[in-house]
């Protein structure tokens, strides 16, 4: 049986570096806006070296990701309460356009246009001039 997950969605908070073992790790929390008014919170944890160590400072509150892996149910006993949590073990993260901080900036300037104004166009032709249809 297959176990995949991929998930676009944009960090709820800057991804977190820690030490386990021999090895570092991050986690990290997505939003994934599946509906107008629906949105689902993933929480993730990556165990690859080569991406902790290389892109863990790039990982910031906002930043849109795209991320993939496999989904892992986690069980663990709190105050005599039993708690389920489930968590992407990513494998992958690829970093899908700007952030919402720049997209936001963005959207408060006008474009600019390159058109000429309609009153100085004449078309290249004179009042004078037969039309040739």
């Amino acid at each position: 049986m297959a176990n995949n997950i991929t998930v676009v969605g944009r960090f709820t908070a800057d991804a977190e570096v820690r030490k386990g073992g021999k090895n570092d790790f991050m986690t990290f929390s997505l939003a994934d806006d599946v509906a107008k008014d629906k949105t689902i919170f993933h929480d993730c944890i990556c165990f690859e070296d080569r991406l902790v160590g290389a892109i863990a400072q790039y990982l910031t509150k906002g930043k849109p990701i795209f991320v993939s892996g496999s989904l892992e149910d986690n069980s663990y006993e709190k105050d005599g309460v039993k708690i389920r949590r489930n968590q992407i073990v990513v494998k992958t993260i690829n970093f899908v356009g700007g952030d919402k901080k720049e997209e936001d900036g963005a959207q408060g300037k006008p474009k600019q246009q390159a058109s000429a104004p309609a009153s100085n166009f004449s078309g290249g032709l004179d009042d004078d001039d037969d039309i040739p249809f």
